[in-house]
C-alpha cells in the first residue's frame, strides 16, 4: 500500500533503470527510447518465462505442500516433545508457518549434525547471521541473543513428499542422540 516504495522496488529490480523498457518503447514521450537514468544502483532481477511458467504451476501446488510440511512438523513435535536438549520451533497463535525448514535448537547442534550423517541424514545451519559476514563487519557490533541463539539452530530435514520411513528415520536417528558426546 505504499505507490512510492512500489515504484522503488521496479527501479531496484532492473539495475536501477529509471523508465522501464515497455515504458521507453510503448510510450510517446519527448525522450528517446534508450534514454533512462539510474539514480540508485540496483538488481538484475528479471525472471524468465520458463521460470514465470514453472513458478504458476509450483503456486498451484503450494497449499497442499505446506500442508503436508505442517503436519510433518506436527510429527516431529509429538516425537521430540520430551527431549531436554530438543527445543521444538515456536508457532505463534497469530502467524501459521509453512515450515519452509524445521530448525529446532539443540544443545550440542554440531554432535547432532555428525551424528545424523553417520545414519546418511542431511541437516545443516541454514543461516549465519549477516553481522558474521567479512562484508558487513564495518557495521558490526555485539549482538548477545543472536549470537547466542544461532550456535543453537540447526535444521533437520522436511519435505512435502517426505515418506513415513524417511520421517521414522529422522525421528528415531535424533531421539537416539546424546548431547555433548555423551553416547549415541
Amino acid at each position: 500500500d505504499d505507490d512510492a516504495l512500489a515504484e522503488r522496488l521496479k527501479r531496484l529490480r532492473w539495475m536501477g533503470i529509471t523508465r522501464g523498457t515497455w515504458e521507453r518503447f510503448r510510450s510517446q514521450q519527448e525522450k528517446p527510447s534508450w534514454d533512462y537514468e539510474v539514480d540508485e544502483v540496483g538488481f538484475k532481477c528479471g525472471m524468465n518465462d520458463l521460470n514465470a511458467a514453472l513458478g504458476l504451476i509450483q503456486l498451484a501446488k503450494l497449499e497442499s505442500a505446506n500442508g503436508q510440511r505442517r503436519e510433518i512438523a506436527s510429527q516431529y513435535a509429538k516425537a521430540f516433545g520430551d527431549l531436554p536438549w530438543f527445543r521444538i520451533p515456536v508457532e505463534r497463535s497469530y502467524a501459521r508457518s509453512a515450515y519452509h525448514a524445521y530448525a529446532p535448537r539443540v544443545d550440542d547442534r554440531d554432535g547432532l549434525i555428525r551424528h545424523l550423517a553417520t545414519r546418511e541424514i542431511d541437516a545443516s545451519v541454514y543461516y549465519k547471521p549477516n553481522h558474521l559476514y567479512s562484508v558487513y563487519e564495518p557495521y558490526r557490533r555485539p549482538l548477545p541473543v543472536t549470537d547466542t541463539v544461532w550456535k543453537q539452530l540447526v535444521t533437520i530435514p522436511l519435505f512435502p513428499s517426505m515418506t513415513e520411513g524417511e520421517i521414522a528415520q529422522v525421528i528415531d536417528a535424533v531421539r537416539c542422540f546424546q548431547p555433548n558426546g555423551q553416547g549415541s
